[in-house]
């Protein structure tokens, strides 16, 4: 799973705003990682163990989700589902996981970005 901040996002147009020619389809990619090394970051960073819970896929397709109760003061808990519904299945089917051929962290090799560690830190 790719995890870009949205700085470095707008790093990368502006890098990308310098070239000749680019094209039509591509991306920078910060940090990639699995959720679970994430996780495993974000508890070092908050210095706590988190409540983890595994839906599978399977749950997840007949919207079977667990829910967190952060996310569910933002929205109504119906909304909050189908959210975690979509994401989850993504996440586990790849589509969070960019294509390396279309990647062009090149034109960001020469700068710093901020990466996942760094943002949980702050």
């Amino acid at each position: 799973m790719v995890f870009t901040h949205s700085q470095t996002a707008a790093q990368f147009v502006l890098a990308m705003l310098d070239l000749p020619s680019w094209p039509k389809d591509c991306f920078f990619a910060g940090d990639r990682l699995t959720l679970n090394e994430f996780l495993v970051r974000a508890q070092q960073a908050e210095g706590t163990n988190f409540e983890v819970h595994y839906d599978s896929l399977v749950s997840l397709e007949v919207g079977e989700v667990t829910v967190t109760p952060g996310l569910m003061e933002w929205m109504p808990k119906d909304h909050c589902k189908s959210f975690a519904k979509i994401i989850g299945v993504s996440c586990l089917s790849g589509g969070l996981d960019l294509p390396t051929e279309k990647c062009r962290n090149d034109v960001l090799a020469h700068r710093s970005y901020i990466r996942v560690q760094a943002m949980l830190e702050a």
